[in-house]
């Protein structure tokens, strides 16, 4: 695995025999995770770190899966947030994803969805240093230069028609 590709997921669950079992899963793979025992433990570690992915229990000692979901979009709103249950409620499902979950996976999760949900979160993170460092280059002293220039004109809806109409 490429090291730049390596996610750094935080597991927020109480159960500690899926916290060790994805755990090592991610380790094995080559990705670094933290565990917070709480919600609490999760936005303060979301204050204090960048996370590309949440992994969250729907049942926490301090409160539910879903106000846990809305508590860790508020810190950390461009983290994505996977709920993780065991007897999930459609309706439940439904509201997770509504207000900002990312995937609503049900226990016993396979090793797959959790490496899949681990690699997308940090190409995503990836894409978005290299968006970042495209418009860095763009500077407005640079942006006449033709690169740049083409950079702009395409991410506009009038520079796409422009483009065409040239054709």
């Amino acid at each position: 695995m490429n090291p730049n590709q390596a996610a750094n997921v935080l597991l927020v669950d109480a159960d500690a025999g899926f916290v060790r079992w994805a755990g090592d899963l991610l380790s094995r793979a080559g990705h670094r995770f933290v565990h917070a025992e709480s919600a609490a433990v999760a936005v303060e570690r979301l204050r204090a770190q960048t996370f590309d992915l949440a992994l969250v229990g729907l049942r926490l000692p301090d409160m539910g899966g879903i106000e846990a979901l809305e508590r860790i979009k508020a810190a950390a709103p461009e983290t994505p947030v996977a709920i993780v249950a065991e007897q999930p409620q459609v309706d439940v499902a439904i509201a997770a994803l509504r207000k900002g979950a990312y995937d609503f996976l049900r226990k016993p999760v396979a090793e797959d969805d959790v490496l899949a949900l681990a690699e997308k979160s940090a190409q995503i993170r990836q894409m978005g240093y290299e968006r970042r460092a495209r418009r860095k280059s763009c500077s407005p002293k640079r942006s006449r230069t033709s690169s740049c220039a083409a950079i702009s004109r395409a991410s506009t809806p009038s520079g796409r028609s422009w483009g065409r109409a040239r054709r």
